[in-house]
């Protein structure tokens, strides 16, 4: 008998079809990333995602390169945001680099742009989620610490702007309703506590918890509507509003 035919029984017996199988097709870690940055596609605003590929890309030696395509995003978004003199401008740029941040998901500089662009639009709390991961994607101590007071400007400026937004209305126009962003000086993105400040205490808890993005989001009423808020970190996720006086919904 020859000796491969000896071998094979005994590996066979030592261990089962199904644990060499498995072996045999282990991804690798860049292979992981790579079936990771394909997941994202599906779900692009899953941030938690996004730090594990993060992570993963960090472990890796040589690091991940940017692919040709991600990089003429992120090129196109740089020309685009220093062009630009109005939101539409900075619109695009905002897009360019999210096609860029698809395809190379651990890009710091990308993200540090991102945010940047994000802060031109006043939508804050985009903003901060990418400075986070700039930070994080950094892999520098040094960075992270830059990242974390940008951080920290960043909820001061979102403060800021939600007072502003809350000024502007009149008691004639407090109910206006913008589809996707407010209902008079209420928007998405306001923390619980900055609702509580406007309108006071909820009328009711409502007994039904949510779910959105792994998180459980609590729902609280309102004469004016129903408002659904994280308590970690208890922002408004989206709203139903109910006009009495009317009867619309």
């Amino acid at each position: 008998m020859s000796l491969r035919a000896c071998v094979l029984p005994a590996l066979m017996a030592l261990f089962p079809l199904g644990i060499l199988a498995n072996g045999a097709c282990a991804q690798s870690p860049r292979e992981q990333l790579g079936a990771m940055v394909r997941q994202l596609h599906d779900s692009p605003t899953d941030i938690l995602l996004r730090e594990r590929i993060i992570k993963a890309a960090l472990a890796l030696r040589p690091a991940p390169a940017m692919p040709e395509d991600a990089r003429m995003h992120f090129v196109r978004g740089v020309t685009l945001q220093k062009g630009s003199k109005d939101k539409y401008g900075y619109e695009l740029a905002a897009g360019e680099y999210e096609k860029a941040l698809l395809l190379a998901p651990w890009a710091g500089d990308v993200y540090f742009n991102y945010s940047v662009v994000l802060e031109q639009l006043e939508k804050f709390d985009g903003a901060i989620d990418a400075a986070r991961l700039y930070g994080m994607a950094s892999g520098s101590s040094e960075t992270a610490r830059e990242a974390q007071d940008r951080i920290y400007a960043l909820e001061a400026k979102r403060q800021l702007a939600a007072h502003a937004g809350v000024a502007e209305f009149s008691a004639d126009n407090d109910h206006l309703i913008v589809p996707g962003e407010r209902i008079g000086p209420i928007r998405i993105g306001m923390s619980y506590q900055e609702v509580v400040r406007l309108l006071g205490p909820p009328d009711h808890r409502l007994g039904t918890t949510d779910r959105i993005s792994d998180r459980e989001i609590d729902s609280y009423e309102w004469d004016h509507g129903e408002y659904k808020c994280d308590e970690r970190p208890s922002t408004v996720y989206f709203f139903a509003i109910q006009d009495k006086s009317h009867g619309l919904t």
